[in-house]
């Protein structure tokens, strides 16, 4: 029989056998292959001789020791049929050595009691249906040779606990859903041949560690989402005796180390189906032993080495010329801006290909032509290259939020598929370039927030394409050029807080697409051009702390603006009555008319939340248009032999005068000076447009004399002989009225206020003799 373990006494009395002596029963390994039976459905086996019968060492696919007398130390059962799952009591047989399971149809988890397993050398469970993650307790097999469960369904990250299996030689984890990164501590397996990742969905770049095994024949991590370059640590000095290299169907981008032409006993290089760029190197050409060559579907440019045509190699292409310049370029950005101290300079000046650095863009359809570059916020300093002009694919440009200084380089104007240039908030100086204006591309400039000088170039009015123009914030004088006017898709315009002077150009009423208005805080004087009521898609419009004169034009109103929320014309000179107009744009929710110098009634939502008129404000009087009179006025002299000079004040032919409420008391009474001599001289009064502003309200009489300022020695004289009248005057410590005048020079404005004073008092005069004579 098969007994075991040692016979009772009664065996050896009389004639009594027994038989024996017998080995040592192990009931524990036979209860585990029992286990093993029951759970992968053993009756459905495609062998199972002896099995549950007997000798458990005489079962189909087990071996035992004679040595261990009895112990199981290998369980082949491959391709045998087995369905179901792997019990816990498999970590029960301390003495197996070798379990290969592969080629089953084994379902469920790998149990972490399979630790137990110390003497274990090979593990195959491969081409399977297990599921889940690989145990962590797996690294403490330190004796396993062999750890295979490729083609399963399992998943979850590669446990860095593996690389505590230092007498590893084979890891095949191919075939499964495995994701994250692989572990770095896989480089510690130094005694590994053949290392097999392929088919997973790992991502992330290859440890360079990789590169310390040094017993390494096969290497396949195709077919995953690996990014990154391909390690430099992959040659000749680290892989002596690599024969295969698998790495296509990835992600990889830069070039091809040309390390990798030392791999003196490679046979395989795949690379294809990544993003590979660059030049394939010569260096694979001294690769003698190499068969099969693939590195179709890449970004390569330059001419194929010779090797690429050679058997059933393929390299793809033909490939464009490299585009070296632009690298060329790139490192002359980074050493004009101290590239050492930015924030992110991941890549940069690597030996990876350009397209590789942080903030570069290229398009794979140029064949590695940079098509943009973001540094923005990334602590560049120091000076604009001229060179940055030579990017002939750029089409955005992002360099906001550093601390540029320096001018902008009219280079800048060669990059002729621009569309984007945003240099807003650093520290620019000098003009902004005209050569701007050869971009035709462009659809937004933004040089906010800088120290720019100068005028704003009319050459910028050539960009038809631009949609958003943003220069506000810098130290820009000069006026604004009326080819702005020519932008019909301009959606923003903003040249605030700068020092801009003149007027707004009529031109800009032709902005149709026009939706943010902003010229604030700047000198422009003038008036605001009706035209600008043609801007329909207004929502916001900002003119206020300028110089602006004259009335709001009655274009201002809910027609022309059916979407304007924000209208802001407060702190200029603006002077006449609110036009009611406003009041029919409905969607307006915040006005500001403050700091003006404005008449009349108020509008009725004046007051309620954001609409702000300023006032109350004094009546308006009535406007009357007059033109050029001329009379003839007897001016007496009491002298013996005198002649008056003849004045000629001219100023605009067509003009009004305006004149503020107030309340007069006229008298009539006159008398006549006889003279000794008369000299009668005609005087040509042309009355000019001036607009009086209300400063008080008061009544006083008084007695108006007519005087005349000269400043080239012109005489001053007094009416003596002609009529005297009492007329009323305004009564105040300040002056009675404002003239708003739109010239910067002194002089000038001193000549405009005596014209204004002559006409006015010319006017008042006129009205009064036409008086004198309907009385009489």
């Amino acid at each position: 029989n098969n007994f075991c373990g040692a016979n009772p006494s009664k065996c050896s009395a009389g004639s009594n056998n027994c038989g024996g002596p017998y080995l040592n029963c192990y009931t524990g390994e036979e209860a585990a292959l029992r286990d093993l039976y029951t759970t992968t459905n053993g009756g459905s086996w495609g062998t199972k001789t002896n099995w549950l019968s007997g000798d458990y060492c005489t079962w189909y696919g087990i071996t035992c020791s004679p040595s261990s007398y009895g112990h199981v130390y290998k369980i082949d059962l491959s391709n045998n049929g087995l369905t179901g799952t792997l019990p816990d009591s498999i970590g029960n047989l301390p003495y197996l050595i070798d379990l290969w399971l592969y080629g089953n149809s084994l379902n469920g988890t790998i149990p972490p009691q399979i630790e137990n397993l110390t003497a274990l050398l090979i593990l195959d469970l491969s081409n399977n249906q297990l599921s889940g993650t690989i145990p962590s307790e797996l690294g403490n097999l330190a004796q396993l040779n062999t750890f295979s469960v490729g083609d399963n369904q399992l998943t979850g990250t590669i446990p860095s606990s593996v690389g505590n299996l230092s007498q590893l030689e084979t890891l095949y984890l191919n075939g499964n859903y495995f994701s994250g990164t692989i572990p770095s501590s896989l480089g510690n397996l130094s005694q590994l041949q053949y290392l097999y990742l392929n088919s997973n969905s790992l991502n992330g770049t290859i440890p360079s560690q990789i590169g310390n095994l040094a017993s390494l024949l096969s290497l396949d991590l195709d077919s995953n989402k690996l990014t990154g370059t391909i390690p430099s640590s992959f040659n000749g000095t680290n892989f002596p005796s690599l024969q295969v290299l698998n790495l296509h169907d990835n992600q990889l981008t830069g070039t091809i180390p040309s390390e990798l032409g030392n791999l003196s006993s490679l046979t395989d290089l795949r690379l294809d189906n990544n993003q590979l760029s660059g030049t394939i190197p010569s260096s694979l050409q001294t690769i003698s032993t190499l068969i099969d060559l693939d590195l179709y579907n890449n970004n390569f440019c330059g001419a194929n080495p010779s090797i690429c045509s050679v058997g059933l190699n393929n390299c793809g292409g033909p490939y464009p010329s490299c585009n070296t310049g632009e690298e060329s370029t790139l490192r002359d950005l980074y050493t004009a801006t101290n590239g050492g101290s930015w924030s992110n300079n991941m890549n940069w000046l690597s030996n990876s290909d350009y397209c590789s650095w942080s903030g570069i863009t290229c398009s794979p359809s140029s064949y590695g032509h940079v098509t943009q570059i973001n540094l923005s916020n990334n602590g560049l300093n120091g000076t604009l290259p001229a060179s940055i002009g030579d990017f002939p694919s750029v089409q955005y440009l992002y360099l906001s939020g550093n601390s540029f200084t320096g001018t902008i380089p009219p280079q800048i104007g060669n990059l002729s598929s621009l569309l984007l240039l945003n240099l807003d908030g650093n520290q620019l100086t000098g003009t902004i370039p005209s050569e701007l204006g050869k971009i035709s591309s462009l659809q937004t400039i933004n040089l906010g927030s800088n120290q720019l000088s100068g005028s704003i170039p009319s050459e910028i009015g050539n960009l038809l394409q631009l949609t958003l123009i943003n220069i506000n914030g810098n130290h820009l004088n000069g006026t604004i050029p009326s080819s702005l006017g020519n932008l019909s898709q301009l959606r923003e315009l903003s040249l605030y807080s700068n020092q801009l002077t003149g007027t707004i150009p009529p031109q800009f009423g032709n902005l149709a697409s026009l939706i943010v208005f902003n010229l604030n805080s700047n000198q422009l004087s003038g008036t605001i051009p009706s035209s600008l009521g043609n801007l329909s898609q207004l929502v916001l419009f900002e003119m206020y702390s300028n110089q602006l004169t004259g009335t709001i034009p009655s274009s201002f109103n809910g027609t022309s603006f059916p979407s304007l929320q924000y209208l802001y014309l407060n702190d200029n000179q603006l002077t006449g009555s609110i036009t009611s107009s406003l009041q029919t744009i409905s969607t307006l929710t915040n006005l500001n008319l403050l700091a003006n110098n404005f008449c009349g009634a108020l509008l009725s939502n004046c007051g309620t939340g954001n609409i702000n008129c300023g006032g109350p404000y004094a009546a308006c009087s009535l406007t009357t248009s007059t033109t050029t009179t001329t009379t003839t006025t007897s001016t007496s002299t009491p002298t013996t032999s005198s002649s008056s000079s003849s004045h000629s004040i001219s100023s605009t032919t067509r003009s009004t005068t305006t004149l503020t409420s107030t309340t007069t008391t006229p008298t009539t009474s006159t008398t006549s000076t006889p003279t000794t001599t008369t000299t009668s001289t005609p005087t040509t009064i042309t009355t000019t447009t001036t607009t009086i502003t209300p400063t008080s309200s008061s009544s006083s009489s008084s007695t108006s004399s007519a005087t005349t300022e000269t400043t080239e020695g012109t005489s001053s004289s007094s009416s003596e002989g002609s009529s005297t009248t009492t007329s009323s005057s305004h009564s105040s410590t300040t002056s009675p009225f404002h003239l708003s005048d739109s010239s910067d020079g002194s002089s000038h404005k001193k000549s405009l206020k005596i014209g204004l004073t002559v006409g006015l008092l010319g006017g008042l005069i006129l009205i009064l003799i036409i008086a004198f004579f309907m009385r009489k």
